[in-house]
This record gives structure tokens, C-alpha cells and sequence, in this order.
């Protein structure tokens, strides 16, 4: 999706679903390096402001996930810098844990782009064409359906399908074994 052509709601849509897709992952992120619900809380605030600001600088079709963690490796440094007065002492530890995790979350999700990409192809082309719409044009389901000519609940029931195939094909790719 083109950031370029779309008007300021479209992009705020965009956003906003990215950010709903990826959230608990950068929370989950800064929770293990911040160890405080409420502080934790207070850093996801401050990374999605950074993240909100500076949306015009995010590449679609790249890792959204991997660059809101980076902005969210660079607010725990804040918090820690900010806090040094704290019990918690800031060390060059810190960051080094900090940068492990980071890495090892982002090839995580790595893993799973890449196994998205390789089950969207097993996708017959009208679903295929139905997640492209909607997750690549940014066209709501119900304008789909109006278009498609169908109700608005068999686009809810074709995507919930489509969801299940690919979280099925995911975990089959990811975990062979433990995934039938």
C-alpha cells in the first residue's frame, strides 16, 4: 500500500490496523525490558506517539512489527536514561539484553512474514483476491461486499475462513510436528 495516495483517514485506518495487528507484540517487547505494568504501560504510550509521528517514515510491505520494536528499543533506553535516580541502575547489560531480545523477537517475526507469504500462495485466487483488497487496498469489507454484490456477513464469514486457512498453514510451516 502506497502511503502517498492515501488522504489523512485512510491513513489513520492504516495505521491504526497495523498497530491493532503488532500491539501485544511491542508490548510483550517492552514488558520484559521495563518488568512494570504501569511504567511498561507509559513506554507503549510514548512509543506509539513516536510511532504515530513518524508513520510517514515506515516502508509498507516491510516488517511493521520490527520497526515499531525498534522504536520501542529506543524508548526503554529513555526510560532506563530517565530513571537512572531509580532503583533500577542503567548498565551497558541492560542494552545488550535489550538488542538480544530485540533481535530474536524480530527474526521470530521474520519467520512468520515469511510463512505468511508462502501460505497466501496456496490461497485460490478469490480469496486471495478478497485479502488483497482488503488488507493490501485498504478497502473495507463492507464496501467489498457492496461491490461484490454479496451481504456484508458472507465477507465476515469468507475472511474468518480465510484467517483460519492461513493461521493453520502458518503454524503447520512453523511447527510441522505439532501443527495438524
Amino acid at each position: 500500500m502506497d502511503q502517498k495516495n492515501l488522504d489523512k483517514e485512510q491513513k489513520d485506518e492504516y495505521f491504526l490496523r497495523l498497530l491493532m495487528g503488532n500491539q501485544q507484540n511491542i508490548y510483550a517487547f517492552i514488558l520484559a525490558m521495563v518488568h512494570n505494568r504501569d511504567d511498561a504501560d507509559d513506554v507503549l504510550q510514548d512509543t506509539i506517539t513516536v510511532m504515530w509521528r513518524n508513520f510517514s517514515s515506515y516502508q509498507p510491505g516491510t516488517s511493521f512489527v520490527a520497526w515499531g520494536l525498534t522504536i520501542a528499543r529506543n524508548m526503554v533506553l529513555k526510560f532506563y536514561e530517565k530513571n537512572r535516580h531509580s532503583k533500577l541502575k542503567f548498565a551497558s547489560e541492560i542494552e545488550e539484553d535489550i538488542t538480544r531480545f530485540t533481535a530474536k523477537m524480530l527474526e521470530s517475526g521474520e519467520s512468520r512474514i515469511e510463512a505468511l507469504q508462502n501460505c497466501l500462495k496456496k490461497l485460490n485466487l478469490n480469496d486471495l483476491g478478497l485479502v488483497r483488497l482488503h488488507y493490501e487496498q485498504g478497502k473495507p469489507l463492507k464496501q467489498i461486499a457492496i461491490e461484490r454484490g454479496i451481504p456484508v456477513y458472507m465477507i465476515y464469514r469468507m475472511m474468518g475462513h480465510i484467517h483460519k486457512l492461513l493461521a493453520h498453514c502458518i503454524r503447520k510451516t512453523l511447527f510441522p510436528e505439532g501443527a495438524a
